[in-house]
């Protein structure tokens, strides 16, 4: 039989409440219920690794220890296999929530799209600002900011300058 992966990467600013969590859960859990395991890192280097969200739903995270990555896993043997990783404020990356989904080409496609709709839902209007790069927006403004600036006008007056 022929295995199907796809994996995904969404770099983008996003929010994640109790609801998508436990739409994510539900998705890992649909047909492996033995093996599930979510595990979170905090910002005090501590990592918490439970067989249930529960730990993850009624966790306080205060800022003094804040999660940072939540990883939900369904067992390296179950079929299919499926990881989503959702990191918050990586260095490198910026916010971004991953997955990997292993198995037969339908249930991967399913399970992917099901994914991707909950996935959807989270992420931020504003994301589309913080994928530019600081010299993108920098040339946009400047762009955009040229006609108010000093100078002669189209018609050949002086312009007044604000001070």
């Amino acid at each position: 039989m022929a295995t199907t992966t796809k994996r995904k990467t969404i770099v983008a600013a996003f929010r994640i409440d109790i609801h998508d969590i436990k739409a994510i859960w539900q998705i890992i859990s649909e047909r492996e219920l033995e093996q599930l395991d979510v595990r979170f890192d905090c910002s005090d280097g501590t990592t918490i690794r439970d067989n249930s969200i529960n730990s993850l739903l009624t966790f306080p995270n205060a800022n003094a220890r804040r999660i940072c990555r939540i990883e939900f896993d369904n067992g390296i043997t179950a079929t299919p296999h499926i990881t989503v990783t959702i990191t918050d404020r990586d260095i490198a990356f910026g916010p971004r929530i991953e997955y990997s989904v292993v198995g037969e080409d339908k249930d991967v496609i399913y399970i992917c799209d099901k994914l991707d709709h909950v996935i959807a839902n989270t992420i931020l209007w504003y994301s589309v600002i913080t994928g530019i790069s600081l010299a993108a927006q920098t040339s946009i403004i400047m762009i955009a900011a040229y006609p108010f600036g000093s100078g002669p006008s189209r018609d050949g007056t002086q312009r007044n300058e604000i001070a």
